[in-house]
């Protein structure tokens, strides 16, 4: 049977002496065990930490003791290493339940800062995200009433950091909400004029419009009579020497016919006009939506047609919706 194998049935037979004063005191230590602290206490707090130290000097001794007891000879290597760490893990199960309630403490206070310290950053979050310049009236006033209803009672030596990060917050949205208001206020203004303005410009333009379609049709009737009178004077040259009632008839006949002609070509000429001022007015429109509609999402841009805000000439027909 080897030595190591000795000390493991009986290790009492194996005397080092670097070790007899520790093992009386690792005994005594035991004897003097305390079952547990009050850790919530400061003051048992303070005994607990206190106690530990003490018993991790005696372990630091023990290791220090293994050293010295190795350094003598090589072959009580094992019979010193298996000793201290049975010392020692007598030494740690008297740490132990004592360092685990403390490490309770500890996570646990971990995590009311974090979750306090979380609180503190979701209401910097919500006064950041209102801040964006251009924000509409209705989110900055949303961003507001929360932080109004955020519950601080709770967040205990942070809870006057949070107030006055709140109130900060506050004195700023209700600057930048009154601005929004303002902005929106002056916004609906210019549209209403622009709208105004289209409205008179599209009168103006259906007024020019049917002058000219007046001027046209005065200009086919003077011109068919003028055709007519040309027919009826060159019908009498024809007819002198025939009866003039035919001749008469023949030219007003071909008078009638001339002016008929007269006025559908006027009439295809104004068509056509028409046609190409509604083609440039056309271009026009689409040329003013690709302006008004550029850096807008589609329901951005469906929110400004249903809202009346994305060109005057653009409405929607309530009653056509269902």
């Amino acid at each position: 049977m080897t030595t190591t194998q000795s000390l493991a049935i009986e290790p009492k037979a194996i005397t080092i002496s670097q070790y007899e004063a520790l093992v009386s005191d690792v005994e005594i230590a035991k004897q003097q065990a305390v079952e547990s602290f009050n850790y919530e206490d400061s003051n048992g707090d303070k005994a607990a930490r206190s106690y530990i130290a003490g018993l991790r000097k005696i372990r630091a001794r023990i290791e220090a003791a293994r050293k010295e007891a190795k350094a003598y000879a090589l072959e009580y290597g094992r019979a010193v290493d298996g000793q201290a760490k049975g010392l020692e893990a007598q030494i740690l199960g008297l740490i132990e339940p004592h360092q685990q309630a403390l490490d309770v403490i500890t996570q646990r206070e971990k995590d009311r800062v974090a979750a306090h310290e979380e609180k503190l950053r979701l209401i910097s979050a919500m006064v950041q995200s209102a801040s964006i310049p251009d924000q509409p009236a209705a989110t900055i006033r949303e961003a507001i009433i929360w932080l109004q209803v955020c519950p601080t009672g709770d967040m205990e030596e942070f809870e006057q950091q949070a107030n006055s990060e709140i109130d900060t917050g506050l004195r700023i949205l209700e600057a930048l909400h009154a601005a929004a208001v303002e902005r929106e206020k002056r916004e609906a203004l210019e549209a209403a004029e622009a709208q105004r303005l289209a409205a008179e410009q599209e009168a103006r333009q259906k007024a020019e419009e049917e002058a000219r379609q007046a001027e046209w049709v005065e200009r086919g009737r003077q011109e068919a009579a003028a055709a007519a009178a040309r027919a009826v004077a060159d019908a009498e040259a024809k007819v002198k020497e025939s009866d003039h009632r035919a001749a008469l008839a023949e030219a007003d006949r071909v008078a009638m016919e001339a002016a008929m002609a007269e006025v559908s070509r006027n009439r295809e000429e104004r068509e056509q006009q028409a046609r190409k001022e509604k083609e440039t007015m056309r271009e026009q429109l689409i040329d003013q939506l690709s302006i008004r509609m550029t850096g807008l999402n589609r329901k951005e841009a469906a929110g400004l047609i249903v809202d009346g805000t994305l060109h005057p000439a653009i409405t929607i027909d309530w009653g056509m919706v269902s």
